[in-house]
């Protein structure tokens, strides 16, 4: 075995992660090139890599999702038998309520504080 210092740095509440996993990096970089020979320094967690990873996750998903309701709603309430035609008046309205309900959502959850983490992702994702 090795003889390790472990040092855990963790973020103060409501603060950016992201941004704080660019500080570490740059700072650990600056330290890297201080140590003596034969002394290293390991990251063993990425939590900033993590939630971007996560947030992108979020943001595919959530379009994806938004993409099939538009196209079910479009097909759904305007396809017409007689005469067979597809009117697409509907689905705008459809088309421009998601968005609206979406700003609307996200507008309550920064007035009530309410973080995107993944129970709230999963949440925005379901409705």
């Amino acid at each position: 075995g090795k003889e390790v210092i472990g040092l855990g740095i963790s973020m103060e509440k409501g603060g950016d992660i992201i941004a704080l996993g660019k500080n570490l990096e740059s700072t650990a970089s600056f330290i890297k090139s201080k140590l003596p020979v034969g002394i290293e320094l390991q990251r063993v967690a990425d939590q900033p890599k993590a939630v971007t990873a996560s947030v992108s996750e979020f943001l595919r998903t959530l379009t994806e999702a938004v993409l099939i309701v538009l196209a079910v709603s479009f097909i759904a309430l305007g396809w017409h038998t007689k005469p067979f035609r597809l009117d697409a008046r509907p689905g705008l309205v459809v088309a421009l309520t998601i968005p609206l309900v979406l700003a609307v959502t996200f507008l309550f959850m920064r007035i009530f504080d309410i973080d995107l983490h993944k129970i709230s992702l999963g949440a925005l994702i379901i409705a």
